[in-house]
């Protein structure tokens, strides 16, 4: 199941960006294009693994279509 959702196609892939040590995480997503600038969805988060956690779910919602039965 990872291995499927870290395979989704380059656009529209969710990352996870920091800008600088301690600074919180903000979600974004590639463009359709690797030149194409990422675009910032306006969620942030204080840790790692809440980042880690909000993507997983948005990953899962893409795949399967409905949202992760567990938070």
């Amino acid at each position: 199941m990872l291995n499927r959702m870290r395979s989704e196609p380059f656009a529209g892939h969710y990352i996870l960006v920091q800008e600088h040590k301690g600074l919180p995480y903000r979600l974004a997503q590639f463009g359709a294009t690797p030149s194409e600038p990422i675009s910032y969805t306006g969620d942030t988060f204080v840790t790692l693994a809440e980042a880690e956690w909000a993507v997983f779910k948005l990953r899962w919602r893409r795949l399967f279509g409905s949202d992760l039965a567990i938070d």
